[in-house]
């Protein structure tokens, strides 16, 4: 099932309404840890690695997702995010 942006919204409030700022943020922290141990067994080559990854990024990406609807200051992250990216292509321009 494919949700639209409003409706992944509305879902990221409802589970915050539900849980609560600090559990949501707790959960993100686990994901993120996961993410983090699947990528460490990504770079010693183990055989179900890849699938791993994609697994706890996709849990990353939601909860990243509900961080910015906790935080709420998605112009300043964008603003943020772009910055960040354009000093990257900077940095990559003679190689």
């Amino acid at each position: 099932m494919k949700f639209q942006y409003l409706d992944k919204t509305k879902l990221y409030k409802k589970a915050i309404k539900a849980w609560g700022n600090a559990s949501q943020l707790l959960m993100a922290v686990e994901e993120m840890a996961e993410l983090t141990q699947a990528i460490s067994h990504l770079l010693r080559d183990r055989n179900y690695a890849e699938s791993e990854v994609i697994e706890e990024l996709a849990d990353v990406e939601v909860m990243c997702e509900q961080l910015r609807v906790i935080i709420d200051k998605n112009d300043k992250i964008d603003k943020i995010k772009e910055g960040k990216l354009a000093r990257l292509s900077e940095m990559l321009e003679d190689k």
